[in-house]
């Protein structure tokens, strides 16, 4: 058995697809862990969540944009009726969906890509693969080898089993720390060691924030997110021989249609 992790495929049912067939994935006995955010983005959620369902081995973990989309759809409080010709469709998304979101929340998660999960499910209900996937999704999981996987990251001072859903979905400050840390390595002979576990793979932050649309490899830990939700492709990577995989730049499967903001 094989195993692969991959990050915020963000609605990218298409360079998704392409790359596990690109690494011949056995959907009966290869491993799949998924960092999150499969949810908004570009137009095919529901498609993406059909296709993981059909992973036997799917070890799926928490993203920030998956928290927004399962909140969005988990509860029955209806918005009061309006007159529906004077509503833009930001406000009718808002006005039909099932959520608990106030306003300010659902505009950010909106604008965000959230508009994409919607057009993918509709506005009240997720698809039966989706809502089972993130029913049983975990905040992080840690594999035999002491490998760490978690979509944003997680406060070096705490137990992890301590740290919230939303410190571990959202936090970006592994990536800062694991850099100075390898220029003090590099500089001064300094310990290239972050955290206690062998490796960490996280998502969250996309490396093309760093002008690179492939993995980042600092100290222990590898990003893995290269920024398919905006200009940057898909990316698998094999986790015991770092060998990745990338499809091409996401928005080339999606001509005219604008994933974020």
């Amino acid at each position: 058995m094989r195993t692969f992790v991959i990050s915020d495929i963000h609605g990218g049912f298409l360079p998704f697809k392409e790359i596990l067939s690109a690494v011949n994935f056995d959907f009966d006995n290869d491993e799949l862990i998924c960092n999150g955010d499969v949810c908004d983005g570009w137009p095919e959620v529901k498609e993406c969540f059909e296709l993981l369902s059909k992973i036997k081995n799917l070890i799926y973990i928490w993203g920030n944009h998956d928290v927004w989309a399962y909140n969005y759809y988990s509860t029955t409080r209806y918005h009061e009726d309006q007159d529906d010709a004077e509503l833009s469709i930001w406000e009718l998304d808002y006005i039909e969906g099932q959520n608990a979101m106030d306003r300010w929340e659902f505009d950010s998660w909106y604008k965000q890509g959230g508009r994409g999960t919607i057009n993918s499910f509709g506005k009240t209900k997720m698809s039966i693969e989706a809502s089972r996937i993130l029913k049983q999704a975990k905040n992080y999981y840690i594999d035999n080898k002491n490998r760490l996987f978690v979509h944003g990251g997680f406060d070096l001072n705490i137990s992890i089993d301590k740290q919230s859903r939303d410190l571990l979905t959202w936090d970006r400050d592994l990536p800062t720390i694991a850099n100075h840390k390898m220029i003090m390595h590099e500089k001064h002979g300094h310990k290239n060691k972050i955290s206690n576990y062998d490796e960490i793979f996280i998502g969250h932050t996309p490396t093309i924030i760093y002008h690179k649309s492939v993995p980042i490899h600092n100290c222990e830990l590898w990003m893995i997110d290269t920024g398919a939700s905006y200009s940057g492709p898909v990316t698998i990577m094999n986790v015991d021989t770092h060998e990745f995989w990338q499809s091409k730049p996401a928005c080339e499967y999606y001509p005219g249609i604008k994933a974020r903001g």
